[in-house]
Formats: structure tokens, sequence, C-alpha cells
């Protein structure tokens, strides 16, 4: 159809597939929207829509509003040839109508323009052949805008490389610990309650932080996804090990009372 615009996005907090298909619901709930697709392995969001009833901001905003996230980039960019209020109306329409620009908005006075656009979909020669056709110029840049998705996604990888090993780590004494029947060659330390306590705390709330997160987001949108079940199944499991090390803590602390009222003269 010809009043029909298509938008790719990435999409980050997914991690399920009852995820995606909330997102496409939420999507195909917008006024305006013809066809919305999301891929849960790619964390992609395909949304086909006509723009003269919504627009790529709203849409972002929508699965914003549903607990997940869109990234955006931002750019500021010189545009030349501007006189009036008029040429920044052209400049600003001709800079939203560019697929994967999501707002545009032009200062007259400082000759800049804000683009917000999807990263990955739009490079500055989409943006100047777009402003050129009508008769202004962004001018040449030495260095193109950095892949933010790539770029972003790489951080992601290398932190949660860095979770895994550190939770492996601190996970292995653990279970060592827990089955001296499997185990008996393991060090009787690690049979310690306060030790087991000390080494599951990190795991809990800091490897696997991401999923308490996931699932406090799922709450407040009244709905429940993997996170979730992550969440409240580790937090479970870990309610014996917390009353165990408070029984222990307080059969210590009443032994050490009992051994001071012995000694200490009356």
């Amino acid at each position: 159809m010809a009043n029909e615009t298509r938008l790719d996005l990435a999409i980050k907090g997914m991690s399920c597939a009852a995820c995606a298909a909330r997102i496409e619901k939420g999507l195909a709930a917008v006024a305006g929207v013809r066809q919305a697709a999301v891929n849960f392995a790619a964390e992609r969001a395909t949304v086909t829509f006509d723009p003269t009833v919504t627009d790529s901001e709203r849409l972002i905003e929508t699965i914003k509003g549903l607990g997940y996230e869109a990234p955006v980039e931002r750019l500021t960019l010189p545009v030349r040839g501007m006189s009036c209020a008029s040429c920044v109306s052209r400049v600003e329409h001709a800079l939203r109508s560019v697929p994967g620009v999501v707002a545009a908005d032009v200062n007259l006075a400082t000759e800049r323009a804000q683009v917000v656009l999807v990263p990955g979909r739009v490079t500055l020669g989409h943006l100047r052949t777009a402003v050129g056709a009508q008769g202004y110029e962004i001018p040449e840049v030495e260095v193109e805008a950095p892949d933010r998705e790539r770029i972003e996604r790489e951080r992601e990888i290398r932190r949660l490389k860095l979770k895994f090993v550190v939770g492996a780590l601190l996970s292995v004494p653990v279970l060592l610990g827990s089955f001296p029947q499997f185990f008996p060659w393991a060090p009787a330390l690690f049979q310690a309650p306060w030790l087991q306590l000390v080494l599951t705390v990190p795991v809990q709330f800091w490897v696997g932080w991401q999923f308490h997160a996931g699932f406090w987001l799922a709450l407040r949108h009244g709905t429940a996804n993997m996170n979730s079940l992550v969440s409240i199944g580790t937090s479970r499991s870990s309610a014996p090990w917390m009353r165990r090390i408070g029984a222990s803590s307080s059969s210590a602390a009443g032994r050490s009372t009992t051994s001071a009222w012995t000694i200490w003269p009356r």
C-alpha cells in the first residue's frame, strides 16, 4: 500500500517467547499499525504502520510502556541553507521521512538538527540525501556514526560472560558442600553455613539481578514471564538457606552468651 511505512527495531529485555507475543499484541493494538512481528531469537520487531495515523516515536513509547526497551541513537547535525521557519519545517519533514528516523527537531538559530534514529537502520548518507533533495545541505563529516547496537551487544556479552564465570566459581564450593555424601573428598569448610551464605548472596543478587529486575517490571505491568519463573524459583530455593543460617547464627549467639555468663563473675 502507498501510505505505509515499515520500521525495524531492536528490542531489549525479552526473556522468552511470551515476551515477544506480548510486544506483538501491544504494538498491534496501536491505532494505525497494520502488522507487527517480533522475533525473540533476533531480538527485533518489524512494524508496518500508517504514518498519517501514528509514528515511530509512539511505537517506541508503547514498547517502553510494556516494560521493554527499544534502543535509539541521537545525532546532532549541522544544516546549511536555511533562512526562515518554512525552511525548518521542510528540513524536519525530510528527515522524518527517512525510514528509521524516530524524531527530528531543527533549530534555525543554531543551524542544527537533533535526530533520533534506530541504530544500524539509518546512515548519515540517507539523511544527507533526504535533506539535499529539499535544497539544503548537511556538511560532510569525517567519521560516520558508530554502530551503537553492535557496541552495546558486545558490551552485554562481555558482562554476561563475567557474571557466568564469577557465578560458576562461587557456586562450585556451595555445590560440593551441600552434598558431602556425593563429594566426601571436598573440604569440610565448604559445609559451613556462613561460607555458603557468603558465596550464595552474590550469585543470587548480582549474577541473577537481571531476572529479579525483569520480574519486577513484569509484575508492575500485571504479567509474568521467564524472569518471573527464575526470580521466584531461586528466591524460594534460597529461603531454606536463610532459615538455616539464621538458626545457626542464633545457636552460636546463644552459646556465646552462655559462655560469657559462665566466665563473667557475678
